[in-house]
């Protein structure tokens, strides 16, 4: 008698058997694959487990049941690459009803390319979180990666994440672009004018477009570039990756006509207070509501693409 799938669909769980025995940090962890696609150890850490160690085991475990895939993640822009994890196609079909069709045709696009540029939009998601300070008011209140955020603007614009930051008393919504260097100048600016000819105009408050590059050299020549065809009308911001990740809530920004900006400084929404997170925020209970689109319902900047 050949041996029974454990991992078959159950009344218990959302079509696996194995969910109703891993522990909450698992099962959250899952669920925010479903919208972040691929996650590293060091990630996973932030997110849900704490330590390194405690995260590569449960990962590991998770590689184990049949739930998600462990795979090098390299390319010519990142020879060494890195480690990383992303859910099985049937996994995702499960947890987001996705047909099958789909799933495989995202499976694919995971591959190469796409996933070292997700990792390195994954860094700032995790810088973020790593320098946030709940206590004082200071974090994230709410962080959208591709997948989720693009259906607001009907694919038109399509930002690598949508991160919402809380500072006492102000609110800063940046729309993240982030460059790897592997498309030229003009396609940058063709990006920027898009998000000119949706943003522009007036807003109840106002929507950053922050475009993350790889170096000072790289954002010096864009800088240039975008100013070449002059004003634009939106609040644009360039910064070189190293220095958003050292310090995300202090990093400085420049505008492509000069100015400079530190992350708590740009152009934001006035609140009373907002609800922000750091570490281990897939620990707790509403932990996966930073992720979801529905923690835009709040956001007087993006409240009319929220749907």
């Amino acid at each position: 008698m050949s041996k029974s799938d454990s991992l078959r669909i159950t009344p218990s769980a959302p079509g696996l058997a194995a969910w109703g025995a891993l522990a909450e940090r698992d099962r959250a962890l899952l669920r925010w694959l479903v919208v972040g696609d691929v996650v590293t150890a060091e990630l996973a850490a932030m997110l849900a487990y704490g330590g390194l160690r405690t995260a590569r085991r449960r990962l590991a475990r998770l590689v184990e049941l049949g739930l998600v895939r462990g795979f090098w993640a390299a390319n010519s822009q990142r020879p060494r690459g890195r480690f990383a994890y992303a859910l099985l196609d049937w996994v995702r079909r499960e947890l987001e009803g996705a047909p099958q069709s789909v799933a495989r045709r995202r499976g694919r696009e995971r591959l190469g390319t796409m996933t070292i540029h997700r990792l390195a939009t994954n860094d700032l998601l995790a810088a973020f979180l790593r320098h946030a300070e709940p206590a004082r008011g200071v974090g994230l209140s709410s962080w959208l990666s591709e997948r989720a955020v693009a259906p607001l603007f009907d694919g038109y614009v399509r930002p690598d994440a949508l991160a919402i930051i809380g500072t006492p008393g102000r609110r800063t919504s940046l729309l993240i672009e982030r460059d790897l260097g592997t498309e030229g100048l003009a396609v940058l600016v063709d990006k920027a004018a898009r998000y000119a000819t949706l943003l522009g105009g007036s807003a109840e408050a106002p929507i950053n477009i922050a475009i993350v590059v790889e170096t000072e050299r790289r954002q010096a020549s864009l800088r240039r570039a975008i100013e070449a065809v002059g004003p634009l009308g939106i609040d644009l911001w360039l910064i070189a990756s190293p220095e958003v990740v050292a310090a995300p809530y202090r990093a400085v920004w420049t505008a492509p006509d000069g100015r400079r900006l530190a992350t708590a400084e740009l152009p934001s929404e006035r609140i009373t207070r907002d609800y922000v997170v750091g570490p281990l925020c897939l620990a707790e209970p509403d932990g996966m509501d930073l992720f979801e689109p529905s923690a835009l319902a709040g956001s007087r900047a993006l409240k009319r693409f929220a749907r």
